[in-house]
C-alpha cells in the first residue's frame, strides 16, 4: 500500500521545483539584458559616497545566475535523491541574492562607512 503523505509530498515538491525554474529560467534569460545595462551604469562615475555599495550591486549582480544554477541543481538532484523537503529550502538562495541587492541600494552611503569594505 503507498504512502499517500508520502505521494502529496513528492507531488508538491515537484510542483514547487517546477515553479522555481520556470522563474529562475526566465530570470536568467533576463540577466545578460541587465548585466550590460548595469555595467553601463556601473562605470559612470559615483560619488565617493555610493563607491562601495556600488561595487557591491555589481558583484551580487554577476554572482547571481551561479545561486540560480546551484539552486536548480541542488533542487532537482535532491529531489530524484527523494529528499522532497529540502527543494522547499534551497530552491530560496537566489531571493538571498535579490534581498541583499536591494539592501545595498538602500544601504549604499551607510556602507561606505564601514572601513572593512573599502
Amino acid at each position: 500500500m503507498p504512502n499517500k503523505d508520502l505521494d502529496r509530498s513528492k507531488e508538491r515538491s515537484f510542483l514547487y521545483i517546477m515553479i522555481f525554474t520556470l522563474i529562475y529560467g526566465l530570470t536568467l534569460l533576463l540577466w545578460p539584458l541587465i548585466a550590460f545595462a548595469m555595467g553601463m551604469s556601473l562605470a559612470a562615475p559615483t560619488p565617493p559616497e555610493y563607491e562601495v555599495a556600488s561595487r557591491l550591486e555589481g558583484a551580487l549582480l554577476m554572482t547571481y545566475p551561479i545561486s540560480v544554477i546551484a539552486a536548480l541543481i541542488a533542487g532537482w538532484v535532491s529531489y530524484h535523491a527523494r529528499r522532497y523537503t529540502f527543494p522547499y529550502w534551497i530552491m530560496q538562495l537566489p531571493l538571498l541574492w535579490i534581498a541583499a541587492w536591494i539592501l545595498v541600494i538602500y544601504l549604499g552611503e551607510a556602507l561606505s562607512d564601514v572601513p572593512f569594505l573599502r
